[in-house]
């Protein structure tokens, strides 16, 4: 097994016998779990942490509303993108985080999401790298409602407060002695709890769930009820999901369903290979680069519905590009979800008009029949995505669900990226740098740009020394400058330094090198996109994207019973001209100095080629008869030689003054 998830409550137990058996902490290693390790995997997950958020302080009081809220309450947290709760039911600022990632089996489109971090990313607590801060239990996140007024109900009215609950999801699971906690405000502003779920074995499905109000003390004009999740202060750990909060009068134990219809899964990436891709790739052949299919599902809970969804996609400016109609089978009387998968229509493209492209899928028949809640169905049933078309390779959908790091010390982590058709070049790598166990922040790595061999990582095209960072919000990215950097003879006297970018050929790798055994580089992990895609027989990788090594081989990542089933969230940028970093003044160099500094990549090449003395403007290229093939006049120290066949030629470069010849490849 070459991957290995790092949620292991034994070995935990194991380095701590006095701690709670928290898992996701690289403390001690004790001599078997090193050996199982070297045997079972190379890549761990973890939890995630913030060192470097500023904290906020959670909502643990009331806050008055000047009018109170009558019922039915009612929220499925569907109007909300990604962020807080809807200020109008809850009590906010609040640490909870509102997102469709969390899990794949929720009710409807977004879910609320509980567990050791603020709203800002932040630990509620800093954990000290070694010692017992690390298992720090206490209250965690908390939702709490606007006050509703009660005071015209009586027990007789039949309340009911009603939740789907879920622990884990994608994110960590709770232990036995975490729990997730609803409390009830009386009149006397006492909160009392009327309802615990200790962590146990993940739920991968929702459960509903009831509480009664059985206590005319709640029956008060300014009742509240809150969530309250209880586990490890110290980050990203005891994940509990809730969704579909409802609470009404005349309610009874049979009331399970509303009459809903929702959309729900996150919709299918809209290219076939990444998440986001340059704009110019795209073009270069956008029939191999866009998905056949765009897709996503739609819940039901009842069978009053029509189904009628229409899929939209349109651009940045809102303009519609192209529509689809999907008319689905009428649905059973019972909870049921069709997944709707339609072929991708044709848009048309271009740079003056599209850097981004929206789908959406929006279900047409009203929800109005449900006579109980009228006009807060709706928000569920539009569920959209935005593709952006930038200067960067993604195959991350921007929220990382656990950090990655390699299980040994000293080894190299490449992701491999392909060109959609046209030559390229890398000026950097953005890396989700996760603050995880250990503060990395001013130490040392090294960021690695490969060509390509035989399918996995060959020639090293760039290495640089970086110094480590932490994105400043939440799932960011921090950005490492991968261009090479040399200084060039450029007049008499004068030499200038500049920065120049990496050229690449259709295959190319990025990634970096884990200097310490101790402190191992975390990356954010992408739990719902997979980096490889298997065969029919779930045995072989029909293509793999990310490949480890610990010595002179590269090794793909491809175990089909890995736990670590994601994409880690490095990206790189594309393009870039040479910057002029300096000029000085300094002795005349001679044409052999120059001849020896000048060089020439990638060489083979299957057309680019790049060159890194900024003052050779003409180019030309020659057979071995001396017979000029091609010519052409450039500033932009580089050309496609993409035209001629593959072969050995020679390139001549000159400046009016001095003149070099290589000998390059083309390779097709």
């Amino acid at each position: 097994m070459m991957i290995k998830r790092f949620f292991n409550s034994s070995y935990t137990r194991a380095i701590r016998p006095c701690a709670k058996g928290k898992k996701g902490w690289l403390v001690l290693l004790p001599l078997f779990f090193v050996v199982t390790n070297t045997l079972m995997g190379q890549f761990k997950t973890v939890p995630l942490t913030n060192y470097y958020a500023v904290p906020t302080t959670p909502a643990n009081a009331a806050k008055i509303a000047d009018t109170p809220l009558t019922l039915p309450f009612f929220d499925d947290f569907a109007g909300v993108d990604k962020g807080m709760p809807d200020a109008k039911l809850w009590i906010t600022p609040t640490n909870v985080w509102v997102n469709n990632t969390y899990s794949q089996t929720h009710p409807s489109v977004n879910m609320v999401s509980f567990d050791g971090l603020q709203a800002n990313g932040s630990p509620y607590i800093f954990p000290k790298e070694t010692n017992d801060s690390l298992m720090m239990q206490g209250r965690t996140d908390s939702l709490i409602s606007k006050p509703i007024d009660l005071s015209s109900y009586s027990l007789r009215d039949s309340l009911y407060l009603s939740f789907y609950y879920q622990n884990t999801g994608l994110g960590e699971q709770p232990d036995p002695n975490d729990s997730l906690q609803v409390l009830f405000l009386n009149s006397r502003g006492q909160w009392n709890a009327v309802w615990t779920q200790k962590g146990k074995t993940p739920n991968p499905k929702f459960i509903q769930q009831f509480i009664p109000v059985k206590i005319a003390d709640y029956l008060h004009g300014n009742f509240q009820f809150k969530f309250v999740a209880f586990g490890r202060l110290t980050g990203q750990f005891d994940t509990w999901n809730i969704d579909y909060v409802y609470f009404n009068k005349a309610r009874t134990l049979k009331d399970t369903v509303l009459a809903d219809a929702a959309l729900r899964k996150e919709v299918s990436p809209l290219l076939k290979r990444y998440r986001s891709m340059p704009m110019k790739q795209l073009l270069a052949n956008p029939t191999t680069a866009f998905a056949d299919s765009i897709s996503t599902d739609l819940i039901t809970y009842s069978s009053r519905f029509n189904p009628k969804v229409q899929l939209k996609i349109s651009n940045q400016a809102g303009t519609t590009l192209a529509t689809q109609d999907i008319t689905l089978d009428d649905f059973e009387n019972k909870v049921e979800v069709r997944k709707l998968r339609v072929a991708l229509p044709k848009v048309a493209l271009s740079t003056s008009t599209t850097n981004s492209l929206k789908v959406k899928f929006q279900y047409l028949s009203l929800d109005g029949i449900n006579t109980k809640l009228p006009n807060v169905l709706t928000a569920n049933d539009t569920l959209s995505k935005t593709t952006v078309f930038e200067d960067y390779y993604a195959y991350d959908d921007g929220t990382a669900e656990a950090a990655s790091y390699l299980s040994q010390g000293y080894g190299k982590v490449a992701v491999q990226f392909i060109n959609n058709g046209k030559v390229d070049s890398v000026q950097a790598i953005r890396v989700a740098v996760a603050p995880a166990l250990q503060n990395l922040a001013g130490k040392n790595t090294i960021v690695v740009v490969w060509d390509n061999d035989k399918g996995k990582p060959g020639k090293v095209l760039s290495q640089r020394q970086v110094v480590i960072q932490y994105p400043n919000k939440m799932n960011g990215f921090v950005e490492f400058d991968v261009r090479k950097e040399a200084t060039y003879q450029i007049a008499e006297g004068v030499q200038q330094t500049a920065k120049t970018p990496i050229a690449v050929s259709d295959t190319f790798y990025v990634g970096y090198l884990q200097l310490s055994d101790d402190i191992p580089l975390k990356v954010g992990l992408d739990k719902n996109t997979v980096h490889y895609q298997l065969d029919a027989t779930k045995k072989k990788a029909v293509y793999n994207t990310t490949f480890f090594s610990f010595g002179s081989e590269w090794v793909p990542d491809t175990d089909t019973n890995s736990a670590v089933k994601g994409s880690l969230m490095i990206r790189p940028v594309m393009g870039g001209k040479v910057e002029i970093i300096k000029v000085i003044n300094q002795p005349l160099a001679t044409e052999s100095d120059l001849d020896a500094q000048l060089v020439l990549s990638p060489n083979p090449t299957s057309g680019l080629i790049q060159w890194n003395n900024p003052t050779l403007t003409t180019v030309e290229v020659l057979d071995f008869m001396g017979k000029t093939l091609w010519k052409e006049e450039t500033r932009s120290q580089e050309v496609n030689l993409q035209s001629l066949n593959t072969g050995i030629y020679l390139l001549r470069l000159s400046n009016g003054q001095h003149s070099f010849v290589r000998k390059i490849a083309i390779t097709h």
